[in-house]
């Protein structure tokens, strides 16, 4: 088995299942007190640390660019105003 033993694959089920569990549980918990989940439906790997921080350098220079392109976009528009 590539690499995996049987009960290693058995715990990873056990831990799966008592995830799913928890989850249900939690939004159970939360529809009774009224309150929403998003669900964003997205898969997200197991980063390590350094893996994470990089990923999260990488978002926040993501955030400055949007940014600095909604500020020209909006300096463009007011010009564009202007001209008319």
């Amino acid at each position: 088995m590539y690499g995996n033993t049987q009960s290693s694959q058995q715990k990873e089920n056990e831990e799966s299942l008592w995830k799913n569990r928890e989850r249900e549980y939690i939004k159970e918990l939360c529809s009774e007190r009224g309150i929403e989940i998003e669900e964003l439906g997205i898969k997200r790997e197991n980063y390590s640390l350094p893996e994470y921080r990089e990923a999260m350098a990488a978002v926040d220079e993501l955030k400055a660019e949007a940014e600095t392109i909604e500020e020209s976009v909006n300096d463009t528009k007011k010009r564009l105003e202007i001209a008319r």
